[in-house]
């Protein structure tokens, strides 16, 4: 007799778990346009799974720069896990190099530890009228 799996019901999200959603997803969107959808360092052409949009400075250190666009390259799936997560001091020196105006304002930029709702629902209006300007082919 085969035993019988019982599923876990997943939580349904908090309000401030769905913005965290919407602000990623707006993000990502806006990364890929910027970056032309094109890998960061190697320049290969990038689209669906492979495209990933990755933090310069991780999560986990500055959660507060989850967000800013200044913080996210686009890379493919290879540079990504091959190679930005394997070789963390060369790739640091890699973007330090390569975007020093981004990476001088990173160094300046406070953290911050955590996002309120309120903090999340500007940072998303924020992402859409850059999202907006990117889109329509503005500056």
């Amino acid at each position: 007799m085969k035993a019988i799996r019982k599923f876990k019901k997943r939580k349904p999200k908090t309000p401030l778990q769905k913005l965290h959603d919407k602000c990623w997803t707006m993000a990502k969107k806006i990364i890929y346009l910027r970056d032309h959808g094109q890998c960061q360092h190697c320049y290969k052409r990038v689209e669906g799974a492979n495209a990933h949009t990755s933090h310069v400075i991780p999560k986990s250190v500055g959660g507060g720069v989850r967000y800013i666009l200044d913080n996210l390259k686009l890379l493919c799936y290879h540079c990504h896990i091959n190679w930005w997560h394997v070789n963390p001091t060369e790739s640091g020196k890699w973007f330090r190099e390569t975007f020093p105006d981004r990476m001088r304002l990173l160094d300046e930029m406070p953290r911050r530890r955590s996002y309120r709702v309120s903090d999340l629902q500007e940072i998303l209006e924020e992402l859409q009228i850059e999202y907006e300007k990117l889109f329509s082919g503005g500056t």
